[in-house]
């Protein structure tokens, strides 16, 4: 590979400022500088390019063959370094291709109605891609940017990637009205000893509920265990069977059915939900666009 000396493209700064203005004085003028500067940087060019470049004359500093051949093509870097700096990202309406965004079911419920709304006026040329939150996190697919974003539950992301919070919820027991448990929800004994319902989109056999009643000696039988909050239906909970799960899960699951929500026996902490993502993309305009979709949306 060709190694470049970019630390002298700087240089051709006051090479162009030397042909516009004639000398040393308004070269240093127009860029501001000191004539030593302007002195110093022509040494420099003189020995970066072997060739005098400018010569003293009575009519001021004129360029050498050598220099007046390079004219056109240090007009050429400095305009494409212009451009290079006066680019400006692209506008939402400009975006296109596809945005893969990794969560569980229970939360692409909520926001893809309002994030497609969004999407169809702002971003039309825009395709969001869904897919599940994976037990890693997806944390090498962060890095590459084969997904751009994702929304986790009470996870700490390592140093490289960066969080965001949009969203506080709690837990609250589902039960059916007539379930033993609703007249006597206060008891861990009898929390712990009803059928429990574990949704574990992870696949992981525990969680949070699973430690917090391990600290009182306590542990819950699980009846069945399923990998979304979508597999829930209002036929499961008969007799003792209960699901601890967010509010806003529980409150849709118990809507037009003979299911309650109620205060588990103990305190499991709240349910933040956090946007994720790789710090490569911090400035992606989508990314950003995005995350700022989704503050909106959980307002």
């Amino acid at each position: 590979m060709k190694k470049w000396n970019i630390k002298n493209l700087p240089l051709l700064l006051t090479f162009k400022a030397i042909i516009d203005e004639g000398s040393l004085v308004g070269a240093a003028q127009s860029l501001d500088v000191t004539q030593s500067a302007v002195s110093k940087h022509l040494a420099q060019l003189r020995e970066w390019l072997g060739d005098p470049l400018f010569v003293r004359t009575s009519s001021g500093m004129l360029p050498t063959p050598r220099a007046l051949q390079l004219i056109e093509q240090v007009e050429k870097i400095l305009h494409e370094s212009g451009n290079l700096l006066a680019m400006q990202p692209q506008t939402p309406i400009e975006f296109d291709g596809v945005f893969r965004l990794g969560a569980t079911d229970e939360v692409l419920q909520h926001i893809t109605p309002k994030l497609l709304k969004r999407m169809r006026k702002e971003t039309p040329n825009l395709r969001l891609t869904c897919l599940p939150l994976a037990k890693d996190y997806s944390i090498k697919e962060l890095e590459t940017g084969s997904i751009k974003l994702l929304i986790a539950v009470n996870w700490h992301s390592p140093e490289n990637l960066k969080q965001k919070l949009l969203f506080r919820d709690e837990f609250v027991c589902v039960m059916h009205k007539d379930n033993p448990l609703a007249q006597n929800h206060n008891s861990i004994n009898a929390y712990a000893e009803a059928s429990h319902i574990l949704v574990a989109p992870l696949g992981h056999d525990n969680s949070l509920i699973d430690y917090e009643l391990a600290k009182h000696g306590k542990g819950r039988k699980v009846l069945m265990s399923v990998p979304n909050f979508s597999l829930l239906t209002p036929e499961l909970f008969s007799e003792n069977a209960i699901t601890t799960l967010p509010r806003q899960v529980g409150v849709k699951l118990a809507e037009n059915s003979d299911l309650m929500l109620m205060q588990p026996p103990l305190d499991f902490g709240e349910v933040n939900y956090f946007a994720l993502w790789h710090e490569r993309f911090d400035n992606d305009p989508k990314v950003k666009w995005v995350r700022h979709s989704l503050e909106q949306i959980y307002k």
